[in-house]
């Protein structure tokens, strides 16, 4: 058999099976494609806001006070995606429980809002969102950069802007209840560049009600070098849109 009539016999089975082998391919492409989690959220946040500073020193409980949010996502492929999150949280503290005796001298409170927007890349490390995944939970860590507004009690003898930048960052976990609706809880902290959310940063000052000449003027009232945080526990529902591709006109 010469190659030409080998050529010929080759061409003719390989163009009868290919587009068979194609077919395949490309449906099982597409059906890929629409199990991919490219889909956008749209959700609440609600839970408690708490702070870290000169009047709080550690995480504690029984400082939290309300949060509320609401959030956009877009997932970019099965384990990362972004969100941008609106948030407001109610935050205060006072001396009642003293860290130490200068704190029960100074006995200050304070009770100060916060309107915050962030932007976050998150990372799951489960595969749960996909139709046919095994995983109907997993694991996250979220980080990304936001500012907040801040309003509430007078600060004082300071002066400063209120509106400062933040550094938001956390973890959580997911349940997909079905294929539109998520349950999730979410613990997050924000590191600040702000040393006034409880109005405690200097040394006093007689404007501060200390004389000189009084018990405790020396003490330190405040750390300007040790700037305030505050963190949020938030439980989260949100409604997955997903996007269903229009069938194609084979004419």
């Amino acid at each position: 058999m010469n190659r030409n009539k080998l050529t010929e016999i080759l061409g003719s089975k390989l163009g009868k099976i290919l587009p068979f082998f194609l077919v395949i391919f490309f449906t099982e492409v597409n059906l890929k494609s629409q199990e991919l989690p490219t889909y956008k959220e749209v959700g609440v946040a609600a839970g408690g806001a708490a702070y870290i500073g000169e009047v709080v020193k550690t995480v504690n409980p029984l400082y939290l006070r309300p949060s509320l949010g609401v959030f956009y996502r877009q997932n970019m492929n099965e384990f990362m995606g972004w969100r941008a999150q609106l948030t407001y949280n109610n935050l205060a503290g006072d001396d009642s429980r003293p860290a130490d005796n200068f704190s029960d001298i100074r006995s200050t409170s304070f009770n100060v809002s916060i309107l915050e927007l962030m932007a976050v890349g998150e990372f799951h490390f489960l595969d749960y969102r996909q139709i046919k995944s095994p995983y109907k939970t997993s694991p996250y860590i979220f980080a990304g950069v936001g500012g907040f507004w801040l309003f509430g009690d007078d600060p004082g003898p300071y002066s400063y802007s209120n509106i400062q930048p933040v550094i938001p960052f956390g973890a959580g976990m997911k349940w997909k209840l079905n294929r539109h609706w998520h349950l999730g809880v979410e613990l997050g902290f924000r590191k600040t560049f702000f040393d006034y959310i409880d109005g405690v940063s200097e040394v006093p000052d007689t404007n501060a009600g200390l004389n000189k000449g009084a018990a405790g003027y020396s003490y330190q009232y405040g750390n300007k070098y040790d700037n305030d945080w505050y963190y949020n526990l938030h439980f989260t529902l949100n409604y997955v849109i997903i996007k269903i591709p229009c069938p194609v006109d084979p004419n």
